[in-house]
């Protein structure tokens, strides 16, 4: 049953990855733009997946493996990710 909030959260992937893409835009820090990036490797992952399976793909062992990872890794750069943005950003007050 981890089929499904695997699909859950490509889905969550894309708007993760608009966020950091408007916050590369405003801010212009690469960190935004590799998160925004990296937020869209999983539908080339299920892309590639679908197109090499031959129909005896019904269970997803690879996702063991893989969705743990990606959360991990992604969850680790947004925060990183957002951090940056916070601390960049942050305005200075003025004496």
């Amino acid at each position: 049953m981890l089929i499904i909030p695997y699909y859950a959260f490509i889905l969550f992937g894309v708007l993760v990855a608009l966020l950091f893409f408007v916050l590369f835009v405003r801010s212009k820090q690469s960190i935004q733009l590799y998160s925004a990036l990296l937020w869209t490797a999983p539908f080339g992952y299920e892309a590639w997946v679908i197109s090499s399976c031959s129909g005896e793909c019904n269970i997803r062992v690879d996702l063991l493996i893989v969705f743990p990872l990606e959360l991990i890794m992604l969850s680790w750069l947004s925060i990183f990710a957002w951090k940056e943005f916070k601390q960049r950003t942050k305005k200075v007050p003025r004496s």
